[in-house]
């Protein structure tokens, strides 16, 4: 017998179908079905995704040069 997901007991079997982001695999299934049945680009989705990546990026580049200067030089 297959194990119902937890997910799908908590919001029911159709609750998920318009809020693809609560589900960890949601943007996976979309992207499938773009690519396999030419539905449209999520293109604001993208462009958050991108600014949030490069934020932390920028964020991390200017954290990792002042500590820098306290790590051991030989562990």
């Amino acid at each position: 017998m297959p194990r119902r997901s937890s997910t799908r007991r908590a919001y029911g079997p159709g609750a998920l179908e318009a809020y693809p982001h609560r589900q960890s695999s949601g943007w996976d299934h979309q992207g499938y079905k773009i690519g396999a049945f030419g539905m449209p680009f999520h293109w604001t989705s993208l462009w958050i995704s991108v600014a949030i990546t490069l934020g932390l990026l920028v964020y991390s580049a200017f954290y990792f040069k002042s500590t820098e200067r306290t790590f051991a030089d030989i562990v």
